[in-house]
This record gives C-alpha cells, structure tokens and sequence, in this order.
C-alpha cells in the first residue's frame, strides 16, 4: 500500500474516532461524504444533524504531536498545485484537528469561517508562516502556533 493510501486509512480511523466524539456532544452522525455523495468531489468529511441542522465536519488528524514531542504548531492546507484547497475549499462548517498521540487537549475544534479569519489576518499584517509539503512539496500549509490562537479554539480530551 503506497504513503498516500496509508495516510488515508489513518485519516480514516481519526474521522470514526470524531464521529464517536461529536457523537457524544448530542450530534447525529448521518456519514461521510464518500458515502452520501459517492460520484461527487469531497468538500467535507462527515456531516452530523444538530439542534439548528446539518452541520458538516472536516477532520484532520495529526500523528506527530504526541505527549513527548509537541512543537505546538497547526498545519492547514491552503494551496495545492497553485490552486485553491483545504481551507479554502471545503464546505465543511467545522474544521478538527485530532492529535491522536495526545492524552489531554487532543480535539482542537474551529469554524471554518474564524480559521480563515485568522489566517486572512495574518496574511495582511505579513505575519503568516507558508511552508510547502506533501507530494513533491506541491501542497503550501498555513503553519500556526496554536497556543498563540487557543482562545479560538474549543479544545477538548477524549478518550478512545
């Protein structure tokens, strides 16, 4: 199995373990994206019903933060191949990250729409941190340091 397949399946098991966590929060799990809209490109990861509807959810999960190696940055994917994506592309209306070596604050959770503005703010001060990365380094990820943002965040311990 290539790197990108294996990444895939791990990314995978981080999506079931938020969908156990929102799950917990009192959301509905309808499924993923891939399910729902098989013949469609991917704008988001899973979709949940709330008290206000539907509430669509991308996951990312990290498996480099761990309890003994913590640089305390954030990646988001901005860009890939020149063109939009990540951030900017999906539908989602929360973003996750999941730090599955992390035994406590291992859920950072955002709306999508106060990411952005963090990241458009940084841009404008030219403050922003831009590294390249991924399939021959084709992909350019906004790097934060995420305790400098907590308070945008809801953070949160869960326990597989």
């Amino acid at each position: 199995m290539g790197k990108f397949n294996t990444d895939l399946k791990f990314g995978e098991v981080g999506e079931s373990i938020i969908v156990d966590y929102l799950t917990t929060k009192g959301l509905k799990y309808q499924g993923t994206s891939k399910e729902l809209h098989p013949d469609r490109i991917k704008y988001y990861d899973l979709l949940f019903t709330g008290k206000k509807g539907n509430v669509f959810v991308e996951v990312k999960t990290d498996k480099y933060i761990s309890d003994t190696f913590d640089t305390n940055n954030i990646v988001f994917e901005i860009s890939c191949s020149g063109k939009p994506s990540g951030v900017y592309t999906t539908s989602a209306d929360l973003w996750v990250n999941y730090f599955v070596n992390k035994s406590k604050d291992n859920i950072w959770t955002i709306r999508v729409s106060d990411l952005k503005a963090i990241i458009e703010a940084q841009k404008s001060l030219g403050i922003i941190t831009i590294k390249s990365g991924g399939d021959n380094f084709k992909t350019r990820l906004c790097v934060l340091n995420r305790l400098d943002y907590k308070e945008h965040f809801n953070i949160d311990t869960y326990i597989k």
